[in-house]
C-alpha cells in the first residue's frame, strides 16, 4: 500500500489537502484528507508538487528519436518508457499509412511494449485523399474490412490490445456499395452509387450538402 498526502487535482478540483493512495494497481483512496482513514498513513508530498491523474494519450507518435510507426523494438521501447516517466499512464502507439508489411512489423512490435502501451491507433491508410493531411497519397488505400483482422493475429499478444483506426471524413461520407470497385470510390473522383450494399467500413452515410466527397 503506498499513500501520498498533499495538493491534488481530483474530478478537475486542486484539493490542498487531499490523500492518494493506492495497492498496485488499485485505487484505494482519492480524497480530502479529512475523510481518509488514519490506518493509510500517508507519506508528505514533495514541496511544491501536486498529485495529478496520469496522461491518457490516445495520438501518440514516439518520444526521444524513436518513432512507433518504425517497428524497432528497442526504440519503441525507449519512447514508452520516455512517456511513462513524464506522467502518461496510458498511450496508443499511433502509426502513419504504410505498406501492409511496415505495418504490421509495427504492431508486432507495439504488442511486446508494456505499460504505459494499451493499442495501437492505425492513423492511416483508409483516408480521403482530401483528408489526408501529411499522409503520402501514394500509401493510402481502399478500406478492407479483413486487414486489422490479419494484422491483429499477428500482433504476438492476442486480446492483449486494443486498436483503434482513423478513417477522414470523405472516406465516411462515400454512398452506397461505391466500394465495389476502385472507379466507384470518391478518392478517385467518381461516386457512382451501385446496386451494391456497402462494407461494414463504409455505413451508409450520403455525401454533406455542399460537401467533398
Amino acid at each position: 500500500m503506498t499513500a501520498l498526502r498533499g495538493p491534488a487535482v481530483l474530478d478537475g478540483v486542486l484539493v490542498p489537502d487531499a490523500v492518494v493512495a493506492w495497492d498496485g494497481e488499485l485505487l484505494v483512496h482519492a480524497g480530502p484528507a479529512a475523510g481518509a482513514d488514519p490506518a493509510l498513513h500517508p507519506d508528505p508530498v514533495p514541496a511544491g508538487a501536486t498529485v495529478l491523474p496520469g496522461l491518457v494519450d490516445l495520438h501518440c507518435h514516439g518520444a526521444v528519436g524513436g518513432d512507433f510507426a518504425e517497428g524497432d523494438a528497442g526504440r519503441s521501447a525507449a519512447a514508452a518508457a520516455h512517456h511513462l516517466a513524464h506522467g502518461t499512464t496510458s498511450l496508443l502507439t499511433s502509426l502513419v499509412s504504410q505498406a501492409r508489411e511496415a505495418t504490421t512489423e509495427a504492431v508486432s512490435a507495439a504488442a511486446h511494449l508494456g505499460s504505459p502501451v494499451e493499442g495501437v491507433h492505425l492513423e492511416g491508410p483508409y483516408l480521403s485523399l482530401a483528408r489526408r493531411g501529411a499522409h503520402d497519397p501514394a500509401l493510402l488505400r481502399d478500406p478492407d474490412v479483413a486487414e486489422p483482422a490479419r494484422v491483429a493475429g499477428r500482433r504476438g499478444r492476442p486480446g492483449g490490445d486494443r486498436d483503434a483506426g482513423t478513417r477522414a471524413a470523405g472516406c465516411r461520407a462515400w454512398p452506397r456499395g461505391c466500394c465495389s470497385t476502385r472507379a466507384r470510390c470518391p478518392r478517385s473522383g467518381t461516386p457512382t452509387p451501385t446496386s451494391r450494399p456497402p462494407p461494414a467500413c463504409c455505413g451508409r452515410s450520403r455525401r454533406p450538402a455542399g460537401g467533398p466527397w
